[in-house]
């Protein structure tokens, strides 16, 4: 076990070290953006005092003081755009004073843009010309001893990825030899875990810290920032449960699967590789309140985008058309659980016949009987029986992204690693739609909900949007 002290000094420092420096490299290059060019200034001035230069007349020093503001705003942005504040220990001396180039090129457009936005200010290219020189060797400097200093502190143990690898088999024993012959991906590897250890294991000198029912523990009493799982033999719900346990721990561990679990996911979604060895990673599946409040925002734009000019054109044929073709609501309502278990009524254009019971599974083929003819195969397929779930969003019950609500007597059978989808959301939209649609029945997207919800970001979720665009208009799986 990792001692309490060790496990304080590693967090504190470490996180020092490597969760500010992104503040601190800005403030280094706010520093050295106005050094540069008020420097430039002051050698502009001195060439032309030593009669170093042939025009003399150079603005009062008011007219850059006015500039610097924009001068800053646009250096701080180019080695932004640049990943110069990124932390990326695989980035080599060359790729990275590349790097440093590149943004003292697009520095050099910048200012010349901001020179012709502020031309009453007039602003000398001289100075501009040498502010640039002098911001390409502050920087290079700064950024090597930066990450002299950053390596140092590495190799102390300070910003390594402490990591668990479930299993002790052959997969595992791969996994772990990967990670420990390429140092570039910050392993720190702290044992394996597993109710037995093989021979072959004990050979290559792995440490065994503990069972896997103990998993859970290990990581918060270890400071686990990385868990493997190895051990294909493992049963698909065994894993995901042991991943919400660790979840419960608030931890902010991430895992990762090397087996065809999420087979089909592989396919489709990002995969990454561990010197060869394909892997899934589940993200720790923490939020930021700026993401959730950002999602909110978004959600409220996007529904209200579709909803006001739907209620106009689409609504009103739709309407008439249902009731032409089956007697009885336009409108179906149907109870659902939201996030956290609380229940809600989920509206829809209803598209099967009254005497239908509400809660038998969906229909998997175009030509199910219930369905209230080509209207409702129509809506059906284009996904415009979904239009009314646009209030569910606007009332705060759905997302634009994320699970789908499922029936409350699905929810009641549900497994423990199967209740995690209730974190979140249910969504109109979501991975299921873009990779599994109606093929498979609703109950059984789940590995797509859960891998959505460990790694979701606004990234993730405008990518799932924007690819259910096509996924609608060609009624990919829609029955």
């Amino acid at each position: 076990m990792l001692e309490p002290r060790r496990l304080w000094k590693r967090y504190l420092i470490g996180n020092f070290i490597f969760t500010f420096r992104v503040a601190f490299l800005v403030i280094c290059d706010f520093i050295i953006g106005t050094f540069s060019w008020f420097g430039a200034y002051w050698l502009r001035a001195e060439m032309a005092r030593r009669d170093l230069i042939f025009d003399r007349s150079l603005n009062p020093i008011d007219h850059y003081v006015t500039a610097l503001p924009f001068i800053l705003g646009v250096w701080i942005f180019v080695c932004g755009m640049m990943g110069l504040y990124r932390r990326r220990r695989d980035l080599s001396r060359v790729e990275e004073m590349s790097g440093i180039l590149k943004a003292s090129f697009f520095y050099a457009v910048s200012s010349m843009a901001v020179a012709f936005m502020l031309k009453e200010q007039d602003l000398g290219r001289a100075v501009i010309g040498f502010s640039i020189m002098i911001n390409f060797v502050l920087l290079a400097t700064t950024r090597i001893f930066f990450h002299a200093y950053e390596d140092r502190q590495f190799n102390r143990g300070f910003g390594r990825v402490r990591t668990l690898i479930v299993g002790s088999g052959p997969t595992a024993l791969t996994v772990r030899n990967r990670l420990l012959e390429h140092p570039i991906h910050d392993h720190d590897v702290v044992g394996l875990v597993d109710d037995a250890v093989s021979t072959e294991t004990r050979l290559a000198g792995c440490r065994h810290v503990g069972r896997i029912s103990e998993l859970a523990q290990l990581v918060q009493s270890l400071g686990i920032d990385q868990v493997f799982f190895a051990k294909p033999e493992m049963e698909k719900k065994e894993i995901l449960n042991l991943v919400v346990e660790c979840g419960e721990t608030k931890s902010d561990c991430r895992f990762t699967v090397v087996s065809d679990m999420f087979e089909v996911l592989a396919q489709q979604v990002e995969v990454e590789e561990v010197d060869n060895v394909p892997v899934n990673v589940l993200g720790s599946g923490k939020r930021s309140m700026d993401y959730v409040l950002g999602k909110r925002v978004f959600d409220l734009v996007v529904a209200l985008a579709i909803l006001v000019p739907a209620l106009i054109l689409l609504f009103p044929p739709i309407w008439i058309l249902i009731k032409l073709r089956s007697p009885g609501p336009v409108l179906f309502r149907h109870e659902r659980v939201g996030k956290d278990g609380k229940r809600f009524i989920m509206y829809k254009f209803r598209t099967m016949h009254m005497n239908v019971d509400p809660y038998e599974e969906a229909p998997v083929r175009p030509d199910d009987p219930r369905i209230i003819g080509w209207v409702g195969r129509i809506l059906r397929r284009t996904s415009l029986d979904e239009l009314p779930q646009l209030f569910n969003v606007i009332a705060g019950d759905m997302s634009m992204v994320g699970p789908r609500p499922e029936m409350p007597f699905i929810v009641d059978r549900y497994e423990k690693w199967q209740r995690h989808r209730l974190t979140v959301k249910p969504g109109i939209t979501g991975l299921w739609q873009i990779l599994g649609r109606k093929d498979l029945p609703l109950h059984s997207n789940l590995e797509y909900d859960f891998y959505y919800i460990r790694n979701q970001s606004f990234l993730f979720d405008l990518s799932i949007l924007l690819k259910t665009i096509p996924v609608v208009l060609f009624g990919e799986g829609a029955y």
